[in-house]
């Protein structure tokens, strides 16, 4: 009974990690799009991946190269490339850890929006001059050019990386056109690329 139990929660658990790539609709061409990329967390830098052995760390409390990873002091990144030229853009980017969005936006891309939230600080680079900016996260963010979204908040009741529609509905009044999620992702491609 213990190793069935176990392979089921072995099973249950990869399943949970696997990536989520949903187009909902496919936009005429001029009309508006909202993409969604959601992730747990993105990817440690090479700086830090190099300072804090993840692999070795066994999420040992006493371990201080673990202290900054439970306390979630690590930032990750997550880059996407923005592609999409035939009708204006919002974006929906969504992590749970302290992440740094990444973004490299194709000449011709009509990027009117981006919307940051996570439970830890979210900051993002990359953005042209003329796009809004919104924050929404549980612990306070650096995001500099960021407008913070008014309203009542729990990220951690309307979180889940391979479901986020609950983190929108109430800001966005557009239908979601596509989305990623991963449990752990660090590159994004909006449209969403087919898989090889």
């Amino acid at each position: 009974m213990r190793v069935l139990t176990l392979c089921l929660t072995l099973l249950l658990t990869a399943c949970a990690w696997q990536p989520v790539v949903d187009v909902y609709r496919q936009p005429a061409p001029g009309e508006p799009r909202f993409y969604v990329v959601s992730v747990f967390r993105g990817v440690p830098t090479p700086e830090e991946k190099i300072r804090y052995d993840f692999d070795y760390c066994n999420w040992n409390p006493r371990d201080p190269d673990c202290m900054s990873i439970l306390m979630h002091q690590v930032t990750y990144v997550v880059d996407v490339q923005v592609k999409d030229t035939a009708g204006p853009l919002t974006l929906g980017l969504s992590a749970y850890d302290r992440t740094l969005w990444r973004l490299h936006v194709a000449p011709g891309v009509d990027l009117k929006r981006v919307i940051l939230s996570g439970r830890y600080p979210q900051t993002i680079e990359g953005v042209p001059a003329t796009t809004q900016v919104d924050l929404k996260t549980s612990a306070r963010s650096e995001c500099k050019r960021c407008t913070e979204l008014p309203g009542d908040y729990s990220y951690l009741k309307l979180f889940d990386y391979r479901r986020p529609a609950a983190l929108y509905d109430w800001t966005v009044p557009l239908p979601v056109t596509a989305f990623q999620g991963r449990f752990e992702g660090g590159s994004f491609t909006i449209p969403p690329q087919p898989e090889p």
